[in-house]
């Protein structure tokens, strides 16, 4: 079965008159002192790496809201967040009393540890009740997989995160300058027969980030590459490319049928 064919039914369903809607953006996580996890964990390092640095403290009240199991939110997926060989549970955790930006937390229960982290780009805001797990995918190219997250809902499009282990901790992956469409740590995908977002690994490493803007007959199509470094990308302009598709010759850019993520491997 052509999973594209689904999606183009959809999108055209969905009519010329949809708009390409923005969530609202995520307020920041408030700072607050760090909390170790409540089982045993690999000790932090004395310096924290760029990634870490870049993503700022986090939540105060992590600690708290990964250990209580009922706070869990039913569902789970398995992956290989450590990169030991080993399948990991993951799952969310979400304390609808606390700040925005500190309400969702990713855990992953591994064979040794529990690793976790703040899904701060999600919040009511952005049209989804709560966050949901979509996927694993190996993205920046080491360790373990990384999760895909979905955070936000426009009029068409949707909007996922991505979160990689690093030292022990999830970081989501982040634009370390321009963003596309503005969302530093956000990816945008589907949408409607005006205007496609999608988001991927490329073929020749890295990730590719491509918007397809209707306009005449044709769509112009831009893809914009990056480069991954643990929880950073950065861009690659001389891989950037522009171009113009019919809306069935989408499917020639394996990103917009396989978004987000879904060529990665895992």
């Amino acid at each position: 079965m052509n999973p594209w064919g689904g999606v183009l039914l959809a999108i055209v369903l969905v009519g010329v008159s949809c708009s390409h809607e923005e969530p609202a953006p995520p307020r920041p996580a408030p700072s607050g002192p760090a909390f170790t996890s409540p089982t045993p964990v690999a000790a932090p390092s004395a310096t924290p790496s760029a990634s870490q640095a870049a993503a700022g403290p986090t939540c105060s009240n992590e600690a708290a809201v990964v250990a209580a199991t009922d706070l869990r939110l039913p569902g789970s997926i398995t992956a290989d967040v450590d990169g030991d060989g080993a399948p990991d549970q993951i799952q969310i955790a979400l304390d609808r009393s606390a700040r925005p930006g500190c309400q969702a937390f990713l855990v992953a229960q591994t064979q040794s540890a529990v690793v976790s982290g703040p899904i701060s780009s999600w919040s009511l805001e952005g049209g989804l009740p709560q966050p949901r797990l979509h996927s694993g995918a190996q993205i920046n190219g080491t360790g373990g997989e990384e999760i895909v997250v979905d955070v936000a809902t426009g009029a068409s499009s949707q909007f996922a995160s991505a979160y990689a282990d690093v030292d022990g901790s999830f970081l989501p992956l982040s634009f370390d300058k321009e963003a596309p469409g503005g969302f530093k740590d956000m990816f945008a995908y589907g949408g409607s027969v005006g205007h496609v977002d999608a988001a991927d690994c490329a073929p020749d490493g890295g990730v590719v980030v491509s918007s397809a803007v209707a306009g005449g007959s044709s769509y112009r199509v831009t893809r914009r590459f990056f480069t991954v470094h643990e929880a950073t990308l950065k861009a690659d302009p001389s891989r950037d490319q522009t171009t113009t598709a019919s809306f069935n010759g989408l499917s020639r850019f394996p990103e917009f049928p396989a978004a987000p993520f879904g060529s990665c491997p895992g």
